[in-house]
């Protein structure tokens, strides 16, 4: 036995003896009455610590346990024996910090008293039971001296908090679900007491301060802060609306905006219920207010989408009373919103198909389902100057706070008609698309010294929808276009023609080419329908200053090559597809320089998407390895060698889709 664990032993018994002594009156015989007065204060300090309410335990100067009260094995749930068997730094201990994390030997209360010979107060540590339940301590330790001040060991309390700790989670918790529900209430009531007339006091429920931002102390100081607090622009409509209360009206339901306490402007819905004495004299009235800012958020996003919808959108009732209208509307029918907003929607049906309308439309509000648009053919709509026009109509029924409501999209259809009767009037229509096309696009490319141009079209049956182009620019310019019409047929046949008109008529009039495509997207968004759209890419050739620049409405990738077959510049689309979005804007790429040797290259996207018959599809690097393989031959060579590669790759049949390419050398 080493010299301190002897005298941690002398200290131990010792301790146990004064316990066992002071307890024994025959062992107080023969003593003098100093020794029976320490013997009387040692036993007191082990009555008291055995008796204690908080667990006290003695530590040598080591970090042995020599002694443990009941308390302490109460609160560890073992013998004291077991306590005395663990050393106070012991691992068996599993100690931890309030939240579970071990805490490392330097952190544990008797280091920090060893290190510092101080008291440590308070310290929040946890301890894991022999049970395996984890207890939270809070502990109070303090030194003990010889009377040299050589530090001799500790003395602790250890209280037991875990129950209190509990109920202090659980009561912030509860704070923290009130303080949520407190913010998620959208509703409250409140009162106002009059006396000749005037208000003198008002009273409001907590809901109060999530809808506004003030307590209902702040409205019981300022009887006017619910005044106060009203939007400057919508103050004299509140004020109106209450003169009517005190004039006799019993309820009334308004809504108006707020300045919330936090500088924000809130929307309310105010409904007031009248209290008068039985002279008939108001003299108290009770309100409900509701927060309706996000509803109101939601019309207005709504309102804007309705807006901006490029068919005419007219909203109506249960009843078939029109409600709200966008721009389009306006339009198509000739009509100002306010000559429609509270009309029967029949106003915008040609006159002898109104009683079969009402009838249809009350059908239709007790089975409300959404139709969509075509589903009814050869509908017609009458104009405030009584002239009628074919329309496409859909009808959604819309969820509201007042019941269900109908919107309906209108679309025109004059311009489709007019095509489809002229097609319809042609003996061979299913080759007009095709002779349209052929006769649109140029028979052969314009001279340019110093470049050769090719160009060509490969439909994949009788209707094509793909086209290109040579125009001539301000400036000298040369435009090279590649357009693509979604789908395949007549209709997109038309379109591809259209697009070819108004891209050359508008050519004359913009040297910027970004200005040209936003100036035809205006006028496509206005005739074609939203199941069709325009990919196009317009290339300018500065053939002067060698320099190309683009614009890409969604279309395929254009590609320059080098003398050596290497990527010189990739032109990528610069904007949205046309006829897709009504103000769409479309950016220049940038300017690409051109030398000797280099090759343009435009394509259609059929020229890499012929698919085997496996399903495979060509794709772009190895249509690009066609044009390396081919550089050296002519602008046409290099387009008739792409449409040959396209068609093997199909089992040597016609591509899926028109294969269209734009080629330039330059010499």
């Amino acid at each position: 036995m080493n010299e301190s664990d002897s005298a941690r032993k002398d200290l131990a018994g010792e301790f146990e003896r004064i316990r066992t002594r002071s307890a024994d009156p025959a062992s107080q015989e023969g003593r003098s009455p100093a020794d029976t007065r320490a013997l009387e204060a040692g036993g007191l300090a082990v009555r008291i610590a055995e008796t204690s309410p908080v667990g006290v335990v003695l530590v040598d100067a080591e970090g042995e346990l020599i002694y443990a009260n009941r308390r302490a094995e109460e609160i560890f749930g073992l013998p004291r024996d077991r306590i005395l068997q663990r050393s106070y730094n012991s691992s068996e201990w599993r100690i931890t910090d309030r939240h579970g994390a071990p805490l490392p030997e330097p952190q544990l209360p008797f280091s920090l008293v060893r290190q510092n010979i101080e008291p440590l107060y308070d310290y929040p540590m946890a301890v894991e039971r022999s049970e395996g339940r984890r207890i939270l301590l809070a502990v109070n330790a303090a030194p003990l001296l010889d009377a040299a001040g050589r530090f001799e060991g500790m003395v602790a309390t250890l209280e037991d908090v875990t129950e209190g700790e509990a109920a202090r989670e659980a009561l912030r918790r509860s704070e923290e679900r009130y303080q949520r529900l407190l913010a998620a209430l959208t509703t409250y009531t409140y009162t106002v007491f009059l006396h000749k007339g005037e208000v003198f006091s008002t009273e409001h429920c907590i809901g109060c301060v999530s809808a506004t931002g003030y307590t209902p102390d702040d409205f019981s100081r300022n009887p006017y802060l619910w005044l106060d607090m009203i939007h400057p622009a919508d103050r004299q409509a509140v004020l109106d609306r209450i003169a009517r209360v005190f004039g006799g009206e019993e309820a009334v339901s308004f809504e108006h905006r707020i300045i919330h306490r936090n500088g924000s402007v809130r929307w309310l819905r105010d409904t007031i219920v009248a209290h008068r004495d039985p002279a008939g004299v108001l003299v108290q009235y009770d309100g409900v207010v509701e927060d309706i800012t996000e509803r109101k958020r939601a019309e207005e996003r709504f309102r804007s989408l309705v807006e901006m919808a490029p068919d005419g959108m007219v909203i109506v009732d249960a009843q078939g009373d029109i409600l709200l209208v966008n721009a389009q509307v306006e339009r198509l029918f000739g009509y100002g919103r306010e000559e429609l907003i509270g009309q029967e929607v029949e106003i915008l049906v040609p006159e002898g198909y109104r009683g079969s309308h009402r009838a249809e439309r009350g059908g239709y509000a007790v089975h409300p389902a959404p139709r969509p648009m075509g589903s009814r053919p050869e509908l017609s709509a009458r104009r405030k100057d009584g002239s009628e026009f074919p329309v496409e109509i859909s009808l959604s029924p819309l969820e509201t706070d007042e019941g269900i409501v109908i919107s309906a999209a209108i679309r025109d259809i004059s311009a489709r008609k007019r095509a489809e009767q002229t097609l319809r009037e042609n003996e061979a229509q299913f080759l007009a698309a095709r002779r349209i096309q052929e006769y649109l696009l140029p028979g052969s490319p314009p001279p340019l010294p110093g470049y050769d141009l090719a160009g060509a079209s490969f439909p994949a049956d009788t209707n094509a929808g793909d086209y290109f182009d040579f125009l001539a620019l301000p400036g000298g310019r040369l435009g090279l276009v590649v357009g693509d019409v979604s789908g395949h047929g007549v209709g997109p046949a038309v379109l591809m023609a259209l697009t070819h008109m108004l891209v050359r008529s508008l050519s004359g009039h913009h040297g910027d080419p970004a200005e040209l495509l936003a100036a035809a997207n205006a006028i496509l968004i206005e005739e074609t329908d939203a199941d069709h759209f325009v990919t196009l890419i317009l290339a300018a050739l500065d053939p002067a200053a060698r320099t190309v620049t683009w614009v890409s409405a969604g279309h395929p990738s254009g590609f320059v090559l080098g003398s050596h077959g290497d990527s010189k510049a990739t032109l990528e689309s610069t904007g949205l597809p046309l006829g897709v979005l009504a103000g769409a804007q479309y950016d220049l790429g940038p300017t690409v320089r051109l030398a000797a040797g280099d090759l343009l290259l435009l394509v259609s996207d059929g020229t890499y998407e012929s698919r085997a018959p496996g399903g495979e599809i060509l794709g772009i690097s190895r249509m690009l390895d066609v044009v390396r393989r081919h550089r050296t031959g002519s602008a046409r060579d290099v387009i008739e060698a792409l449409y040959d590669a396209a068609r093997r790759h199909a089992g040597n049949r016609n591509p899926p889709d028109d294969v269209t390419a734009v080629a330039v050398k330059v010499l």
